[in-house]
């Protein structure tokens, strides 16, 4: 794993709270550097995280039919130790005593859910190890808090991801902690995720769920005029499958990995005709779409031409474009707003 150099973080954005997020899962789920992102914990702009940004994290697989609940860094609150100002101007949890200290979060679940994963990101900035526990009390009992699971990271410099494997049943009264922590004051655990299965419908109706929609800043994520991938103009009556899996700079290298995360359904667009010989019109469609019905772009030829919409992805996050039959070509520019999970 490659080493990682942490920026500083204020005090009010230190203790700042937000509500953690949840959303359904579907086909698959948001890794944790995503949902960072989507909490404005992307990279060291905010003081949270590597210079350069997470580079060694893999998507969390999802499990069939799980929801997922996401804590971000804000989500938690010190559990023990002090906030210090260290010497290289980074803000830690600790004490001179101890030179490190531990985060909570405490939630609960629906009655009859089961918990099946917990998947836990940090990044260590000296040599040093992360670890993370998950309790459980029920607030009906007397009975003393229970470990239910713990992990903790080899030490060195470097990013750390942790995966926990389980079936948790979820009784009525029960209250769930997450305890992280570090063993370095430099050192950070960043964010956790828990997919848990909800309890069976009772009602004898369909359970309904709706995907959560992620605003993002935008991103490039197409453009034909580049040398790759897939250059050059759509000429009519052509085709061509793009992927908008990652952001792409000027000459089309990927600029920001997995800014469409996997599990996404589908996109908020732009899409934009340029250099447009004559007249035609352009469709943005699923990537595995037969044919289109409707037109995204439609244009007389000679200037260019955008406009915005949503599209369902196919399972390897693509999108398709379909030209039209007339008699103009046109490089096509493709940017992506937001996803939905």
């Amino acid at each position: 794993m490659s080493g990682a150099k942490q920026r500083g973080v204020s005090r009010r954005k230190f203790f700042g709270v937000g509500a953690a997020m949840t959303g359904t899962a579907l086909a698959g789920s948001p890794d944790l550097v995503s949902a960072a992102r989507s909490r404005g914990l992307q990279d060291d702009a905010n003081g949270i995280g590597p210079i350069g940004g997470f580079t060694n994290f893999v998507g969390v697989p999802i499990v069939a039919g799980a929801h997922v609940l996401t804590l971000g860094l804000y989500d938690f609150v010190p559990l023990d130790g002090t906030l210090k100002y260290l010497n290289n101007g980074v803000y830690s949890l600790g004490s001179v005593a101890s030179p490190f200290g531990t985060m909570g979060r405490a939630f609960s679940l629906p009655t009859g859910s089961k918990i099946v994963r917990i998947d836990t990101l940090g990044f260590r900035d000296v040599s040093g190890q992360q670890f993370w526990f998950l309790y459980r009390r029920n607030m009906f009992s007397s009975s003393p808090s229970v470990t239910l699971g713990s992990f903790q990271s080899p030490s060195g410099v470097g990013e750390a991801q942790s995966s926990f494997v389980s079936d948790i049943p979820v009784a009525a009264g029960d209250l769930f902690i997450v305890e992280i922590g570090d063993t370095a004051a430099n050192n950070r655990a960043t964010g956790v995720t828990i997919q848990y299965i909800p309890p069976p419908n009772t009602s004898g109706g369909p359970v309904v769920t709706r995907p959560s929609f992620y605003p993002i800043t935008p991103a490039r994520v197409y453009d034909s005029r580049s040398p790759s991938p897939a250059p050059g103009m759509l000429a009519p009556r052509t085709t061509r499958v793009i992927s908008v899996k990652d952001g792409r700079g000027d000459n089309g290298a990927v600029s920001i990995a997995d800014v469409v995360p996997s599990g996404a359904t589908a996109v908020t667009f732009n899409v934009t005709a340029t250099a447009t010989s004559g007249p035609n019109y352009l469709s943005v469609a699923p990537g595995d779409a037969a044919s289109v019905a409707t037109s995204t772009l439609n244009w007389a030829g000679g200037y260019d031409i955008a406009n915005g919409g949503t599209v369902k992805l196919d399972a390897n996050r693509q999108v398709q474009l379909f030209m039209g039959d007339q008699a103009g070509s046109a490089h096509v520019i493709v940017d992506i707003t937001g996803y939905y999970l």
